[in-house]
């Protein structure tokens, strides 16, 4: 059982406020902060022997962490500063044209990128409540037939979480009958 008291004393200690900007800024841990200025400190002691060893050392053993964590091999782990980063990248080794399937009112870092290129842009809505209807998300995609589908697993508008077990398994087939 989570004692959230400790965990958000761990990450806010003596703050009274509420603090909802983690996208942008997550607050590191007590703990986490210790880390960093110890970090930091190593740095300025040796700043080339540091990043060497950061380099070397540190990130392939992040990058096994995260593999044995999702189940995949190291070598595709990519570390990356944030999603829009790496949303960019992505989009930006995309052909020209490429079409894309995107839900109006989605994250912007998550839409942008697609708009601001020169992508084909098929739209979707959500329902009234804020939901996704799959039936009309599989319709959409027979119909337009896009290479990629973006959302969003928590709409940030709503905080509704989108069941992607439920949208994978019509846009897999719907897609795989397609080729």
């Amino acid at each position: 059982m989570v004692n959230w008291l400790e965990l958000r004393n761990e990450h806010l200690e003596n703050y009274e406020g509420i603090y909802l900007n983690s996208p942008a800024n997550g607050l590191p841990s007590l703990a986490n902060e210790a880390f960093v200025v110890a970090e930091v400190l190593k740095f300025r002691e040796a700043p080339g022997a540091y990043l060497l060893d950061f380099i070397n050392h540190a990130v392939p053993a992040i990058k096994q962490q995260i593999a044995a964590l999702i189940h995949c091999s190291a070598s595709h782990v990519a570390l990356i500063a944030n999603f829009s980063i790496g949303l960019n990248l992505f989009v930006n080794s995309l052909p020209s044209k490429t079409k894309v399937l995107l839900i109006e009112n989605d994250y912007p870092s998550l839409t942008m990128p697609f708009q601001t290129h020169d992508f084909e842009v098929v739209w979707t809505t959500f329902e009234e409540d804020h939901t996704l209807d799959l039936a009309k998300i599989e319709q959409t995609i027979k119909e337009h037939q896009p290479a990629f589908f973006a959302i969003s697993h928590c709409q940030y508008l709503s905080g509704y979480l989108t069941d992607l077990e439920g949208i994978g398994a019509p846009a897999r087939s719907t897609i795989a009958s397609l080729l």
